[in-house]
């Protein structure tokens, strides 16, 4: 897939190069509230998923699967020698807001989920790739998704497996609320991220300022996405694949707000440079200590 030679393309290059993506992973079942805190304590004590770990979080053993697999396509565990253990991040959330009671935690694994092409390849195209128009609709959605990863995988991709995300995909954001129980509703419906559309099928990304979204994520996507850059074209924040304006569904307004807000709140770390060419944001100090600065103010 090519790109221009600018170092954010080829960070988006690094993302796509040799990653295989897996579709339908997910048993067919969104990711419920409550699931990612059974499956982390599960991590957390046991380091693994028994075959009947099923029992002791009291769900069903397709369920298990899937909450294994949120966990890794949330980037909230990872496999090792004896099984898995907590990432960075998971064990970071474990310990400051395991229950979820801060939307920052959901902000957060919905941010993982669209940079994950792997585990999460629905994710990653409806959010990064697919915003020639902010409507998108299953039925037609599915043949652009086969198309795109057949040439990164360099496969064929079950269309029926694409389908299974598809719907999946919808679940997690959006509900209805005439049919839906609290208990099986996905917490990242409350981002409100997608709008289901009158018409059958059709889907909305809605764009525009996320009031729950915090300044501190917004940074590090920003991070994330300018990979060994410094500085950043504000345009490109809204409509580069992984850019946070793409990722987090934000309007120009809203990314210029953040901004802002972050020179006004951390100088030491950010600036803006304006020419009569560009507009930048600029990374002022290591972005590795600026990362780990932030998380730690996160909550």
């Amino acid at each position: 897939m090519e790109r221009d030679s600018h170092p954010i393309e080829a960070n988006l290059d690094m993302v796509l190069k040799n990653k295989k993506s897996i579709f339908a992973r997910h048993q067919t079942f969104h990711l419920r509230d409550g699931w990612i805190t059974k499956g982390l304590e599960l991590v957390n004590e046991e380091g693994n998923f028994r075959d009947d770990s099923h029992h002791d979080i009291g769900v069903g053993i397709n369920m298990i699967k899937s909450i294994k697999h949120w966990l890794e396509a949330s980037s909230l565990i990872k496999a090792n020698k004896a099984g898995f253990e907590l990432t960075e991040l998971g064990d970071f959330i474990y310990k400051n807001d395991r229950y979820f009671e801060d939307d920052a935690s959901l902000w957060m694994i919905h941010f993982m989920l669209t940079k994950n092409i792997t585990y999460a390849p629905v994710w990653f195209y409806i959010f990064n790739e697919n915003q020639d128009s902010t409507e998108f609709e299953i039925g037609k959605t599915e043949f652009f998704i086969s198309s795109y990863f057949n040439k990164i995988n360099k496969t064929s991709v079950s269309i029926n497996s694409i389908i299974k995300d598809l719907r999946c995909f919808s679940r997690t954001y959006t509900t209805d609320k005439a049919v839906d129980d609290f208990d099986i509703s996905c917490p990242l419906s409350e981002l409100n991220l997608v709008n289901r559309s009158a018409k059958n099928n059709m889907f909305n990304l809605n764009f525009g300022k996320k009031d729950s979204l915090p300044l501190e994520i917004f940074l590090i996507s920003i991070i994330d996405f300018i990979g060994v850059s410094t500085d950043v074209e504000i345009g490109r924040l809204r409509f580069n694949p992984l850019s946070p304006g793409r990722v987090f569904c934000l309007s120009f307004d809203a990314i210029r707000d953040y901004i802002a807000e972050a020179c006004y709140k951390y100088p030491s770390f950010f600036t803006q440079v304006r020419t009569y060419e560009s507009e930048d944001f600029r990374i002022l100090d290591e972005p590795k200590k600026i990362k780990s600065f932030l998380m730690e103010n996160l909550y």
